[in-house]
């Protein structure tokens, strides 16, 4: 297998590292917000969203937010280890193939747990 860079030529790393930083957290984020506003709304669980709460507005501005931080994370970390090595060096695509499986699902997990940390650390209103 050839080198692969990071930021040149046809096939690097960037090009399918940085979007899927970025729609991995938005999409998990979204979805599961999404489901606990439905179970909530339902009655199906113990958690109540406050009444004032725009739930398209909330989800979204969540999901962006999460996919927008992973995104400039990878991007600058990327972008760090690009400046630090020498000119024209490549990486295995193999080592970096793991390497992205692996993020994938770091991101999977981390961002699975965020939104119902944000959900979950909201006050609730009383119930009398």
């Amino acid at each position: 297998m050839e080198s692969v860079y990071l930021f040149q030529g046809e096939l690097c790393f960037a090009r399918f590292l940085l979007p899927m930083a970025f729609f991995l957290p938005f999409i998990i984020t979204f979805d599961i917000l999404k489901k606990t506003a439905v179970l909530a709304g339902a009655g199906k669980t113990s958690l109540v969203l406050p009444v004032e709460i725009n739930a398209n507005k909330f989800l979204f501005k969540k999901a962006f937010i999460n996919g927008g931080i992973s995104l400039a994370f990878a991007f600058l970390v990327s972008l760090f280890v690009q400046l630090c090595i020498p000119g024209q060096y490549g990486f295995n695509g193999t080592f970096l193939s793991v390497l992205m499986g692996l993020l994938a699902g770091v991101l999977t997990i981390v961002f699975a747990f965020i939104p119902l940390k944000t959900v979950l650390s909201r006050p609730r209103p009383s119930s009398l």
